[in-house]
């Protein structure tokens, strides 16, 4: 039997209805009418939920497994949503830990980031406010005879740089405000 079926068939065991079971769960008729058709299928959370309601296990309403002589496992459901739980918990605390990483490694790169923000923007304000000659000081290339000044500094670059920097600061922020603990 296949998960449609088996939800139609032990609901009608149960003597239940459709609304019935439905307002068990906390869902709209349609939603079980959904399941019974096989147009939908319940998600890991209503699947406990509704083998608890059954009286079955979550593993024979996934096919996983089959009771020997068809009749209701009254412990079964309560045992695999136990389990469930515990699985949940362990998911749970998979997801802090990384969580966590996500909020390490954002927390590391908007500080990395704004280290060379500031850098580029003190480069910016001494390059702009310096005198032509101080910016041709370290940047003097030419033989005994003459020397040949080469501007390194290049506004445009240095504004694209500090707009990226900027960007990547932010999305780092943004980052570390979003995986903040809840």
């Amino acid at each position: 039997m296949i998960m449609s079926e088996k939800i139609r068939f032990y609901r009608k065991k149960r003597g239940l209805s459709q609304q019935e079971l439905a307002d068990k769960l906390n869902v709209v008729r349609q939603t079980v009418s959904k399941w019974e058709q096989g147009l939908s299928v319940p998600d890991s959370q209503m699947l406990v939920a509704l083998a608890r309601e059954l009286g079955i296990s979550v593993a024979l309403l996934l096919g996983e497994a089959e009771l020997d002589d068809g009749n209701e496992c009254d412990t079964c459901g309560l045992t695999l949503a136990e389990n469930a739980d515990n699985r949940n918990a362990e998911s749970m605390g998979h997801f802090e830990r990384q969580r966590k990483v996500f909020r390490a490694f954002f927390i590391v790169f908007a500080v990395f980031f704004a280290v060379f923000i500031f850098y580029d923007a003190a480069d910016l304000i001494h390059c702009l406010f310096s005198e032509r000659e101080i910016m041709q000081q370290n940047s003097v290339i030419g033989g005994a005879v003459s020397k040949t000044g080469i501007y390194i500094f290049n506004l445009p670059l240095c504004i694209l740089r500090y707009a990226v920097l900027s960007l990547l600061l932010g999305l780092c922020v943004t980052g570390i405000y979003k995986t903040q603990k809840k």
